[in-house]
């Protein structure tokens, strides 16, 4: 591939983490008027499903491979490090500020009172261990079905059937489900549809690139996301997100260097094969040629 269409997959993933720091956002703002979690989540799913119905009724294996002798593999391994280690560096090192000296708005506010940090920091744990295995369970996925949006659309349509499940079970109280001010049917309308649709780029990219290349661009989403809070929220800036920030996007540009390094090494082992093909082909051709031409001169020899 190349031109425009070998960076479509980048390209899209960079979009998908502006969609997802928006939807944090937005998540966030219909968490603080009072929405529950669990209703939220299950009208997201909804939604997604809805969106992609439409869709559907009218509508190769590949794992990474790590070789510590080669400079591209130990690219992707310091790539790697850089973007994890950047994206943990702007959540726990905050250091001097920066910007936005005075505080908007108190911390009690947006519900930072650290009683369940503990509790949150386990939680995020298991997403990341859940979101890692989902990526990597959509590369034999994508062999079994290559339609992403059929995929895409049983995956919400099951998700939306444990999810209200869940929330009838833990919250009988149908008054919940009642939304009340704009910001929460925005953001319940914003999230569902970007659901139906950032899934769909992220089993395309999957099945292009790979899980791995696909992983790498989420600490990208804690940039962007400081950047808004930064920007619109009036959020405070510290140094260490500046570093964190810092180490993100190199470590990002170090793995696509790799990955890219990469790609150019599967074409070059492709191309011999390639050119040995084409000469036992032409040797096929001419020996029965050449055989029977040398049969008619023996036999014109012979009647002589």
């Amino acid at each position: 591939m190349g031109g425009l269409e070998g960076h479509l997959p980048a390209m899209g993933m960079i979009v998908l983490q502006v969609h997802y720091a928006v939807q944090t956002m937005l998540t966030r703002a219909a968490l603080l008027h009072g929405m529950s979690t669990r209703v939220f989540v299950s009208y997201r799913q909804a939604i997604a499903t809805l969106a992609l119905a439409p869709l559907v009724f009218s509508s190769t294996k590949r794992l990474e491979k790590i070789d510590v002798r080669s400079l591209r593999s130990l690219a992707k391994i310091l790539g790697t490090a850089l973007c994890v280690g950047g994206a943990m560096i702007m959540a726990l090192l905050k250091g001097q500020k920066l910007l936005h000296m005075e505080f908007l708005l108190s911390r009690h506010a947006f519900g930072l009172q650290g009683d369940n940090w503990l509790l949150g920091c386990v939680l995020l744990l298991i997403c990341c261990f859940t979101w890692s295995f989902w990526l990597i369970m959509q590369v034999p996925i994508s062999s079994s079905c290559p339609d992403h949006v059929l995929s895409t659309f049983w995956f919400c349509f099951m998700a939306t059937i444990q999810t209200t499940i869940f929330t009838l079970v833990f919250e009988p109280d149908f008054q919940a489900w009642h939304l009340d001010s704009p910001i929460e049917y925005s953001s319940c309308l914003y999230t569902g549809i970007g659901t139906a649709i950032s899934f769909f780029i992220q089993c395309w990219c999957i099945s292009e690139r790979g899980p791995l290349f696909c992983a790498m661009f989420n600490p990208l989403c804690t940039v962007i996301t400081a950047i808004i809070s930064i920007t619109l929220l009036h959020e405070e800036l510290y140094v260490g997100s500046l570093i964190g920030a810092f180490g993100v996007i190199t470590g990002l540009y170090i793995v696509l260097w790799g990955k890219a390094k990469e790609t150019e090494g599967i074409k070059g082992e492709a191309k011999p094969n390639v050119q040995d093909d084409e000469i036992h082909c032409k040797i096929d051709l001419e020996e029965p040629l050449l055989a029977e031409k040398s049969e008619n001169i023996t036999e014109s020899k012979m009647n002589v």
